[in-house]
């Protein structure tokens, strides 16, 4: 070899077969170790199970807005979130993998001592997401192929059990609260209905003017929206965070009916005033019994609220680890490898006979 420290093809080419031997060891080691690596590593399986968008109307009152806020441990949801985002939340919350973990004896299969621990292992076995076409596809991992589908089956199932359980819990809040109030407007629609007719007793007057009676009742009508709107504060308070987008809107909403009623023209004490005050209670009654009727359905619905477009099936072939692609890069990483350390060592002895 010349010592001149630029090879040419002919120099590199004499280089390589006179270092034929190492380079044929040391790629034939390394790949013989990946292929032992590949043989010893745990076969992993992933089970797919894919459920269409759900609706607002799936879940009742409001998917996003009923979940959106909420304080349920172990389950974070953003602030601003679609029906879908919300089931995607759930299906990755603390709470769902706990009890998963748990039904499956996950700390025996992940040799983990603490649920903590197995918690965070599954974390990385389970993947959900929301495609471009708005389904949601659920990816479950495991070493064994039927264990694997049926922990996406029974996350699915945990997910429906979850939006039926909160529905429900919602509906009978609300509906516990709307009778309360009903109780409340009906006494207050009893004394207004009093105050009136004593009012019409002493005054000898039965009757309002018609231009009366259209300002009575066009000011009932804001002032009983008000009220209405000020119980779904307190009822929406009882479950969301003060941050919560649905409280915001009903706050931003109470603004805008607070600045109509201050431009309301004072009726005093005289007949108008209490017949408005009757017709308020009358609407603020009328929409408490609908409010109620519905509270007692959702309370007693018990409809599916997750649709499975595709149910999660024992996958038939590994997902990991892929052997044909480790022997292949173990292969071409070794030859490199083994190419780079001859022309590095070549390089430097004829620098060194050069100097």
């Amino acid at each position: 070899m010349s010592s001149n420290p630029v090879w040419d093809i002919q120099s590199l080419r004499e280089l390589l077969w006179q270092w034929r031997r190492l380079l044929i060891w040391n790629t034939a080691l390394v790949t013989l170790g990946a292929l032992v690596l590949a043989l010893v590593l745990p076969s992993w399986y992933v089970a797919t199970t894919s459920l269409l968008p759900p609706q607002e109307d799936d879940v009742g009152f409001n998917a996003s807005t009923m979940l959106r806020g909420l304080a349920i441990p172990g389950v974070k949801l953003p602030t601003q979130v679609s029906p879908a985002e919300v089931f995607v939340a759930i299906l990755t919350s603390r709470t769902l993998l706990t009890q998963i973990a748990d039904e499956f004896d996950l700390r025996t299969v992940y040799k983990q001592k603490q649920m903590e621990d197995t918690v965070k292992e599954l974390k990385h076995h389970v993947n959900a997401m929301i495609g471009e076409d708005g389904l949601i596809t659920l990816r479950v991992e495991d070493t064994s192929p039927d264990r694997a589908a049926k922990m996406a089956d029974r996350m699915v199932t945990l997910l429906d059990d979850f939006n039926r359980q909160t529905r429900s819990s919602r509906g009978k809040r609300a509906r516990v609260f709307i009778e309360g109030r009903i109780r409340d407007t009906q006494s207050e629609l009893a004394a207004a209905e009093d105050s009136l007719r004593s009012f019409q007793l002493t005054h000898k007057s039965l009757l309002i003017s018609s231009e009366e009676a259209g300002a009575a009742d066009f000011a009932s009508r804001l002032l009983s929206e008000r009220i209405d709107l000020q119980m779904r504060l307190s009822l929406a308070s009882s479950y969301a965070s003060p941050t919560s987008p649905e409280l915001q809107r009903l706050k931003l909403r109470a603004q805008e009916l607070d600045a109509q009623i201050q431009k309301l023209p004072n009726q005093g004490l005289g007949m108008a005033r209490l017949y408005r005050e009757v017709k308020v209670q009358e609407q603020v009654f009328t929409l408490l019994m609908a409010q109620y009727e519905e509270a007692k359905i959702e309370e007693a619905k018990d409809v599916a609220t997750v649709e499975v477009l595709d149910r999660a099936i024992p996958p038939e072939h590994r997902a990991r680890p892929r052997r044909g692609q480790m022997l292949v890069l173990a292969f071409a990483i070794s030859a490199v490898l083994g190419v780079g350390y001859v022309v590095a060592t070549d390089y430097l002895r004829r620098v060194a006979r050069a100097a």
